[in-house]
C-alpha cells in the first residue's frame, strides 16, 4: 500500500509475494520497489500496475538510490552495487566495494560521485 500525501488516499500495489523493504521514486510517474522476494519492480504510479521486474541474484538488496529518471542502483549484503536502467532487464554496470561486507547505503551527489557506508561485519 502507498499513502498519497497530497489527498491522504491509499493505493495498493499488487505483484511481490513477500514483504516489500525497499522504495525510491524514479520520476513523476514511476517507482521502484524490492521486497524479500527478491524482485525488483517498476511500478506506475498512475495504473497502479508492475511494468517491469528483475530477479535480482546478488544478495540481499540493502537499499536503492536514483540516479535519474531512468536509472537507479542498488546496494548488497555481499558488497556489490548495481546500476540498473529501468528500461533493460539486468543491470548495466557492476560495481564491487572492495574491503566491505554490507554495503548499507549510497548516495548519488550532484557532481556524479557516489559516496557509500557500509559494514564489514556480515
Amino acid at each position: 500500500m502507498v499513502l498519497d500525501l497530497s489527498n491522504g488516499k491509499i493505493s495498493n500495489f499488487r505483484g511481490h509475494y513477500r514483504y516489500t523493504t525497499l522504495l525510491e521514486r524514479l520520476n513523476s510517474k514511476e517507482f521502484v520497489s524490492y521486497a524479500r522476494d527478491g524482485f525488483v519492480r517498476i511500478w506506475n504510479i498512475d495504473t497502479k500496475r508492475c511494468m517491469r521486474f528483475f530477479r535480482n541474484s546478488a544478495g540481499f538488496i540493502t537499499s536503492i538510490q536514483k540516479i535519474d529518471d531512468s536509472r537507479f542502483l542498488s546496494c548488497t549484503n555481499t558488497g556489490l552495487v548495481h546500476v540498473w536502467n529501468k528500461d533493460s532487464l539486468i543491470w548495466e554496470e557492476e560495481l564491487k566495494v572492495n574491503g566491505c561486507g554490507i554495503v548499507l547505503f549510497s548516495k548519488v551527489l550532484s557532481n556524479g560521485s557516489l559516496i557509500f557506508c557500509y559494514s564489514k561485519s556480515h
